[in-house]
């Protein structure tokens, strides 16, 4: 305790010499409260005006309450709570000061505001920022076009959209692998935020294909800004001793002529970056009712896939999900490829998107479940260990009225256990709808199905569906496990993840493991399932019974 008036300090107890670090009460009298502080408190303000104004409110209203940092007489810091009460002493006014050391609690305050902070700035990067390249996201690049475009339509400002994809990244990522892919977009990236201006907007909007909105360009400033960015692109990028050439094709779109909103100038500038790609690498396009090709193309692609799919031209590769514990197969995920019988072995990214778009994913899909619960059947009938069963819902599988039908009716003629099938599901997908949504949802868990969210953390911002949704998976997407060996905000993100997961009581599943660096990373964050080329590639289903059977045969 101290007493003190608008002089200084008038008498103090043993408890306050110690606390200060003093040997008696004549070093005390007649000081500064604040002379045993330093000049600035944590929060930068003057501690001879912090402590002053407290101790002249204490002195006017009657009391007063405030957290200071004091120093000892050895240097040392501490913080002390300080509560201040005016009492009459001889006919004059005094404060009375109560000293708590409280240095243990502010400081545990302290670290954790640091990791609420942290915590929000991973949340609110998850939410609008990309995690390979850093560049705004799908969801932070429309929100910040429409706001351009509705100033635009304000004060009547010419605005362009581009559309840039990527040439052969594909190949990139089969060939030198994942980093190199990422590595490649984060120079490109680089490259595309280098030349645009500065009220100009940049963002990936998706794998392989960047969006910019060009603020007050006409159809000259966007033709040259093309030229431009073409230009940036030239350069060989380098990954490790590798020289990769990067092709781009763009397409142009500009508000008025090409649309006059927001989806319609990303519409048609892909329309236009596609027959750009047609066309050949590094060059543009602007968008054109005439672009009857790309339409035909289209329609010729279609239909093959609707002869694939009558001939049995689709295949199911099966890739293991393994338990981060002992990397024991718990699981697969039945993946759909292509075996063109000209065309060999086609990825999902060269036809699944056509199939979403004309409907075909709808027929498509189904026969993915039935085809892969049969597979699971015929695994266990050999006396194989039951694991458990992912396959992906696409945005238009999960919105058909008969989808819950399509799914009983699938583990009925395989005769598949519900429990151990997992219907994995985009973020877009289960933002739509929101009410059919939930009932969708809920009728599969009360068939016994399990659901999980796949990609998770690159989709829309909000993240109350977690809780309002029946879930039990989240899939952390392969772009934060990549990034976890170059970047502490990867890290961040991805323990965020898994945090938010476990919390939740969601089993998590990490995707694209790729090196016993990001296994160990994923194991000691606690995440419970892993999958990824490290374990192995998709197999056929004859491939994959391979990996069955030795793990069934090991000790």
């Amino acid at each position: 305790m101290v007493f003190l008036d608008h002089d200084g300090l008038l008498d103090c107890n043993e408890a306050a010499l110690r606390m200060l670090g003093l040997a008696s009460p004549e070093i005390v009298l007649g000081r500064r409260l604040d002379d045993f502080a330093p000049t600035l408190q944590p929060h930068e303000q003057s501690t001879r005006e912090y402590v002053t104004a407290h101790v002249e409110a204490a002195l006017a209203d009657g009391q007063s309450r405030f957290e200071c940092q004091l120093k000892c007489s050895d240097g040392s810091l501490f913080v002390a709570d300080i509560r201040l009460h005016r009492i009459q002493i001889g006919g004059g006014q005094v404060a009375h000061a109560v000293l708590r050391d409280i240095t243990v609690r502010w400081e545990n305050e302290q670290r954790l505001r640091t990791l609420k902070d942290a915590i929000q700035a991973s949340l609110h990067t998850l939410t609008y920022i990309d995690g390979v390249t850093q560049l705004p996201n799908r969801e932070s690049f429309h929100e910040q076009a429409n706001q351009a475009i509705n100033r635009a339509i304000e004060i009547s400002r010419p605005v362009a959209m581009a559309s840039v994809a990527i040439n052969d990244l594909s190949n990139i990522n089969n060939s030198l692998g994942h980093d190199a892919g990422n590595t490649v977009l984060q120079e490109v990236a680089r490259r595309l935020s280098a030349t645009i201006h500065e009220s100009d907007i940049v963002a990936r909007v998706s794998g392989n294909v960047f969006g910019i909105l060009f603020d007050g360009c006409t159809e000259e400033c966007a033709e040259h800004s093309a030229r431009d960015l073409l230009a940036a692109m030239a350069p060989v990028i380098r990954v490790g001793d590798h020289e990769i050439n990067v092709g781009v094709a763009i397409g142009l779109s500009l508000f008025g002529r090409d649309g006059r909103d927001l989806w319609d100038l990303l519409q048609n500038s892909e329309t236009a970056m596609y027959r750009a790609k047609a066309a050949g690498t590094d060059t543009y396009q602007f968008f054109s009712g005439e672009m009857y090709t790309i339409a035909l193309e289209r329609l010729v692609l279609e239909s093959r896939m609707r002869h694939a799919l009558e001939h049995h031209e689709f295949v199911v590769h099966y890739q293991p999900l393994v338990s981060t514990v002992d990397e024991r197969i718990v699981g697969t995920e039945a993946l759909v490829r292509w075996q063109h019988p000209e065309l060999g072995l086609i990825g999902p990214d060269r036809f699944i998107p056509l199939a979403e778009q004309s409907g075909l994913i709808i027929p498509l899909g189904e026969w993915v479940l039935v085809t892969a619960c049969r597979q699971m059947r015929v695994w266990r009938d050999a006396g194989l260990p039951s694991i458990e069963l992912s396959v992906n819902l696409s945005p238009r599988q999960f919105h058909k009225p008969n989808l819950v039908e399509m799914v009983a009716k699938a583990l009925s003629v395989s005769g598949l256990e519900p429990k151990l099938l997992v219907l994995e599901l985009t973020e877009g997908a289960l933002m739509d709808h929101t009410d059919a949504t939930l009932n969708t949802l809920g009728e599969l868990r009360a068939m016994g199905v399990r659901l999980a969210v796949d990609d998770f953390g690159t989709g829309y911002s909000s993240l109350t569906y977690l809780k309002r949704f029946p879930l039990n998976k989240l899939k952390v997407d392969r772009s934060f496990v990549q990034d976890i060996a170059n970047s502490p905000d990867g890290v961040v993100i991805a323990q965020a993840i898994v945090d938010l997961g476990r919390n939740l009581r969601l089993e998590v599943v990490a995707e694209g493991i790729e090196t016993i660096g990001e296994l160990d990373a994923l194991r000691s964050y606690g995440c419970e399932f892993l999958q990824g080329f490290y374990f192995s590639r998709p197999v056929p289903a004859a491939d994959f019974e391979v990996l069955l059977r030795a793990q069934s045969d090991a000790p």
